[in-house]
């Protein structure tokens, strides 16, 4: 190949927590390429999480700068497909709000989903690691789950993770200047929201890991319901499956409701 035709691979730049950040609470928590919500105080407790990434809309590999203007905010998903492929760049979102791509493939936005943007364009940079810890948690949720059903072992274990996650907090109580209720980020919470808006004033690692058991009581029933189901093959063990989340303790509505229409789609 000619020297002039050859791709050569930048040196790799990534932005600062401060710039992700930024680039968060900008883009209303939203997958620009999906339209995904990852404000994970919104997401169910259950496998299928998705964690906030920047992305450069220029890759960094190809000369992209790591400022604000060249990020984007996307699911670590879409993240992850894209790579260093600009030409993937068809924005469903753009800082948080639908582009003309959106509306010629989808029409008008849903009414929620109009609520759910208009509500999150509340969110500050701070929230940006409150969320961040969230996640943290949830991975650290995952591995102690998959490392009981499938014996999984990651490099990272679920201290790493925790650990990780009471830092984010520690930069979160440092940052925040007024609350997520009285932007009205949140409204009327959940059960399950009032738990994890517990974790906000958490003040050492201990605190934080007693604050958790409730909630891990609450994800590994759900996971266990979800792999439970989505593990089986044929139609025979799919139905005992379901049967089986159905009548067990723990299992949110939300995650059997979902196992419960994937059941009907896959009986047509």
């Amino acid at each position: 190949m000619p020297r002039c035709c050859q791709s050569i691979d930048m040196p790799r730049t990534d932005f600062t927590p401060q710039q992700r950040a930024a680039i968060f609470s900008r883009d209303r928590a939203t997958c620009c390429f999906s339209g995904a919500n990852l404000w994970l105080l919104d997401a169910p407790l259950r496998p299928g999480f998705q964690i906030d990434w920047a992305d450069h809309v220029k890759p960094s590999a190809r000369g992209g700068r790591s400022d604000i203007e060249n990020g984007v905010c996307s699911s670590h998903t879409f993240n992850a497909k894209k790579r260093h492929n600009s030409a993937d760049n068809c924005y469903l979102f753009s800082c948080g709000l639908p582009t003309s791509v959106y509306y010629d493939i989808f029409g008008p936005l849903p009414p929620f989903q109009t609520a759910r943007l208009r509500r999150l364009e509340n969110l500050r940079p701070a929230d940006w690691f409150f969320n961040r810890a969230l996640g943290s948690i949830l991975i650290g949720f995952d591995y102690r789950c998959r490392l009981e059903r499938y014996d999984e072992r990651p490099v990272r274990d679920d201290s790493y993770w925790f650990g990780a996650a009471f830092r984010k907090l520690c930069e979160f109580q440092k940052r925040q200047a007024s609350s997520l209720e009285e932007r009205k980020i949140v409204v009327n919470p959940t059960e399950m929201q009032r738990h994890w808006l517990g974790l906000r004033d958490v003040g050492s690692i201990e605190q934080l890991r007693a604050r958790l058991r409730p909630l891990y009581a609450s994800y590994r029933a759900n996971f266990r319901a979800w792999f439970g189901y989505f593990d089986a093959e044929t139609p025979a063990s799919r139905k005992a499956a379901l049967k089986s989340a159905e009548n067990a303790t723990g299992p949110s509505e939300d995650t059997l409701a979902c196992i419960q229409a994937v059941f009907e789609i896959q009986c047509q």
